[in-house]
């Protein structure tokens, strides 16, 4: 049951960012600048598997299950989204916008993910697989932090629209697409 949630989430977090860069690209905002090679690939594999184990053991592992077990699913859903958006408050490029982006698609999707499977493999997967393919290929921030990607990418525009500097997960086009999931 781990290796195929784990892959399928992955799987599914790698097509939900592949769907915002080609939505981003069609309205013109996001563009191709090239090829640049796998150097910056182990850093970006490092950040997407420890943010997604440990935010996803802490966010659904933990706080949704307490509150789950005694307020309901609902409630869980709403305030461990609404935490999860906190918490990347104070990350660089941060904004009002951009911590509700994060409490909408992220921390209503993972939830709903864990809610549906109840295994944490899926949502560590689709937490994985968004992070890395956001940062590990396209090479755009990934909640405000910045790594090398095997692409060389770049977004032009409103901020509504490129997500920032806190990057596209920040996007309106981003919070579309993962609602859509939800």
């Amino acid at each position: 049951m781990i290796i195929p949630f784990a892959v399928g989430g992955a799987v599914f977090g790698l097509a939900l960012f592949a769907a915002v860069f080609a939505v981003l690209y069609g309205i013109g905002v996001a563009h191709y600048d090239g090829y640049v090679g796998f150097a910056g690939i182990v850093p970006a594999l490092i950040m997407g598997v420890a943010s997604a184990v440990g935010e996803e053991i802490i966010f659904r592992g933990a706080v949704f299950r307490i509150l789950e077990d005694s307020l309901g699913t609902l409630v869980a859903l709403v305030v461990s989204a609404a935490l999860f958006g906190f918490l990347h408050a104070a990350n660089h490029g941060a904004t009002t916008v951009s911590t509700i982006a994060i409490a909408l698609e992220a921390g209503l999707l993972l939830a709903l993910a864990y809610a549906a499977t109840r295994s944490l493999w899926f949502p560590i997967g689709l937490h994985f697989g968004w992070n890395f393919t956001e940062g590990g290929i396209f090479g755009q921030a990934v909640s405000g932090g910045a790594f090398p990607g095997i692409l060389k990418t770049s977004l032009t525009g409103n901020d509504r629209l490129t997500g920032g500097a806190f990057g596209p997960e920040a996007s309106f086009v981003a919070v579309v697409v993962c609602a859509a999931a939800g």
